[in-house]
């Protein structure tokens, strides 16, 4: 693993992986209210040592990984089953939120509907990704048989 403008690719697919969590490591009089940074930024690439010249979202998914547990005496981070995970397509995101810079886990909840856990999440990616592919080639599909070219919708399929 390395600094990169996405924290992974696997098959090529790019996956943003975002965390929040109730409890924090100093002292709380309350539970913290989740959310999670999705603002848009310039990234550095690692195989060309250059930064995009605009903010964007480079990922094609992101993954928020909620750790849920709200009980501080048996926290324990490395129990996956104390994590929630919702997936979405930077798609929707973007169409969504284009100009958002954090979302509050209420609106992260309605985004992407219910979360996963950590043994359904790989199966999730790649519903996403399936589904993803699936509209950009019906999109394609009916450019081509309308013989014009267009440029693609903002759905558009992520690479393997």
């Amino acid at each position: 693993m390395e600094w990169d403008a996405v924290d992974l690719a696997p098959q090529g697919t790019a996956i943003e992986v975002k965390c929040s969590g109730y409890i924090q490591t100093w002292v709380q009089a309350a539970l913290s209210r989740p959310s999670f940074d999705v603002a848009q930024k310039r990234s550095w690439h690692a195989a060309t040592n250059i930064y995009s010249a605009t903010p964007t979202r480079p990922a094609s998914i992101y993954v928020f990984a909620l750790h849920h547990h709200q009980d501080r005496p048996t926290l324990d981070v490395r129990d996956l089953t104390q994590w929630s995970f919702f997936v979405v397509a930077t798609r929707r995101l973007n169409e969504a939120f284009p100009t958002t810079k954090r979302l509050a886990l209420g609106t992260l909840q309605a985004l992407a509907g219910p979360p996963v856990g950590y043994a359904q999440l790989a199966e999730r990616v790649r519903d996403l990704e399936t589904s993803s592919c699936r509209t950009y080639n019906m999109w394609l599909q009916r450019t081509k048989a309308r013989g014009r070219a267009a440029s693609p919708p903002s759905i558009a399929c992520l690479r393997r």
